[in-house]
């Protein structure tokens, strides 16, 4: 299975450096009466654009996470409090995408709900990622929203980590055919959609806080995309090898059948 290793590396340091003041080379916008931040990171040459939201920052943030009502938005029920922190800023941001390029929204914590609530906003886009770090539920349970538009559709997810579990009461995960859910369990293994139980057993309170570093993201994304690839480069070694056996091997059965033939 193809991880995207470039990409994941590349949101979770994205995502730390969106707690920064600036980010080079980025195009920065920012809402401080709903304290809302997010950068605009574009690659012309190919077509390409980042959207990085930041995370929880300040008391006003925590505002925003608190709102648990509904609001109706392109026939999905959304947390109210996540929609309007996202549309602090989004008719500026929104004027400076193409929906005709390959578009990435990223975020941790309650930038990643921003993330995702942009994603949801951009169902015609040709080209559409979004990669989303220890996000809370965004979508009511009530009624199905299924992000089956997006070509890549990750949620990173670290065991103990309490935003990434709530709200609970009315609200679910993400859904969606391309989604994947990657599980950083505490015992320092790494799993693709594991199944529910695991991840239960994996709940720890003392661990709560610190699982929701984004530090601490970047670090276990960065870990697991390069075992991800010293995986793939051993295989591609081993797969090399026995190509090679086989071609000595026919070369001997060759010889053979000439000497007896």
């Amino acid at each position: 299975m193809d991880h995207n290793i470039e990409m994941l590396t590349r949101a979770s340091h994205f995502a730390e450096a969106a707690y920064n003041d600036t980010i080079p080379g980025a195009q920065k916008f920012e809402n401080k009466r709903t304290s809302t931040t997010a950068f605009l990171i574009r690659n012309p040459e190919k077509a390409e654009d980042w959207v990085v939201w930041r995370g929880t920052s300040d008391r006003k943030d925590w505002l925003f996470n608190l709102l648990l009502l509904f609001i109706p938005v392109k026939k999905a029920w959304i947390h109210l409090g996540f929609y309007l922190h996202q549309q602090g800023i989004w008719k500026e941001l929104r004027k400076e995408l193409n929906p005709a390029n390959k578009t990435v929204f990223v975020g941790h914590s309650l930038g990643g709900a921003s993330a995702e609530v942009s994603a949801h906003l951009c169902r015609e886009f040709r080209d559409l990622h979004l990669i989303a770090l220890g996000k809370p539920n965004v979508f009511s349970r009530f009624k199905k929203c299924r992000m089956d538009h997006l070509l890549t559709h990750y949620s990173l997810v670290h065991a103990s980590d309490l935003v990434a579990r709530i709200p609970r009461i009315g609200y679910r995960p993400s859904s969606g055919k391309n989604l994947i859910q990657l599980f950083f369990s505490n015992t320092g293994k790494d799993y693709l959609n594991p199944p529910r139980h695991l991840k239960l057993d994996e709940w720890s309170m003392a661990n709560s806080v610190e699982d929701h570093s984004v530090t601490t993201y970047r670090q276990r994304t960065t870990a697991f995309c390069n075992e991800c690839l010293e995986s793939a480069l051993t295989a591609l070694s081993r797969e090399m090898e026995e190509a090679v056996d086989r071609r000595r091997k026919r070369k001997k059965s060759k010889k053979r059948k000439k000497k007896h033939g």
